[in-house]
């Protein structure tokens, strides 16, 4: 991941440009997911922010598209300094940075024993709400960022720490009994379940925040068109669709009645045969895979709006032959973040 830390006094200003998070308003402790804009409104990347304090901000990016985003961010910040005689911001992007994720039902309990300083601090990051951090926490004798999120659906931390000190806090973790090693195919089949978007399949620079169904991550206090704080990057086209619901096609949540349908895979109308020349599709799979939980396929993808809504019957194309397949809510399964006692 691409971990960066925004400093100056103008870098909640700077930030409210190129992210549609209410960056302003943003206690300290606490962190919002985000998504960064093109000029078009497409999506560049998205991003949890955390108001670090100390006139920190923390942002976490993904490894992918890292160096993408630093070289937007580089072009946007001469264009803010040449705009603002005097502007105060900069950013230190963390190269030698790792991050681990502990995820699931015991990662508090877990963690808690890990940090240094005894009880209360133990007990400080157990009580940490979901969406919430801390940049200075010792954990296993190593100085580490903590923030109360993660990519699974489920309760967790993601814990970063230097490169070199990396397996050192991975083996602390590992010591507990209840702590197994997990890689991305895991991390894919729980955010899917979750209903979460995974950058390059369910959303890009073409997709908007509307499309995308994240409208959700733009706060009022950054809706109102004309508002100078309607100043993000695409902001006349992103609150252009959303004040008239006009947003063309749709991502949404697809159960599927047999094989799991894979990314790439063409959606039709209920009905169609994908081998008939003339069977037009609607559109395509963008992730998908097999629950472990609900022991059933699921899938992401994108639809016209019209035919987006909750209940909707189509079909994919798997191996050639149409599938039965239904539009559906998501989460497929409940979310387990952890809000506060």
């Amino acid at each position: 991941m691409g971990q960066l830390l925004w400093r100056g006094r103008d870098r909640e200003r700077f930030l409210e440009t190129v992210c549609v998070a209410d960056v302003l308003g943003l206690k300290e402790g606490a962190a919002a997911l985000t998504v960064v804009t093109s000029e078009s409104g497409g999506i560049l990347d998205d991003s949890i922010l955390s108001n670090a304090g100390g006139g920190v901000h923390y942002m976490v990016v993904n490894g992918a598209t890292k160096h993408g985003d630093m070289a937007h961010f580089d072009a946007r910040l001469a264009a803010f300094r040449a705009a603002n005689a005097g502007a105060d911001v900069s950013y230190e992007y963390l190269a030698t940075q790792n991050l681990v994720a502990l995820q699931g039902p015991a990662a508090s309990a877990i963690l808690a024993r890990l940090v240094d300083g005894g009880a209360a601090a133990g007990e400080a990051i157990a009580k940490l709400p979901f969406m919430s951090g801390r940049l200075r926490v010792s954990v296993a004798g190593v100085p580490c960022s903590v923030t109360r999120c993660g990519y699974t659906g489920e309760d967790g931390y993601e814990v970063g720490m230097a490169a070199a000190d990396a397996e050192h806090v991975a083996r602390a973790l590992l010591g507990d009994k209840r702590v197994l090693p997990a890689g991305l195919g895991a991390r894919d089949s729980l955010r899917l379940e979750a209903g979460l978007c995974l950058y390059g399949h369910d959303m890009d620079d073409t997709i908007t925040p509307n499309e995308a169904a994240l409208s959700w991550v733009i706060p009022k206090a950054r809706r109102e068109a004309g508002s100078p704080r309607a100043n993000f990057l695409g902001a006349a086209r992103v609150l252009g669709e959303l004040a008239g619901k006009s947003w063309p096609k749709r991502r949404v949540g697809l159960t599927v009645q047999g094989a799991p349908a894979r990314e790439g895979a063409r959606l039709f109308e209920r009905g169609a045969d994908p081998a008939d020349p003339a069977a037009k599709p609607v559109g395509r799979v963008t992730s998908g895979t097999f629950s472990p939980v609900l022991k059933a396929p699921v899938a992401m993808g994108y639809v016209p709006a019209k035919l987006a809504a909750e209940g909707t019957a189509l079909s994919v194309e798997v191996r050639g032959k149409a599938v039965p397949c239904t539009v559906a809510k998501m989460p497929f399964v409940p979310t387990r973040y952890f809000r506060g006692s």
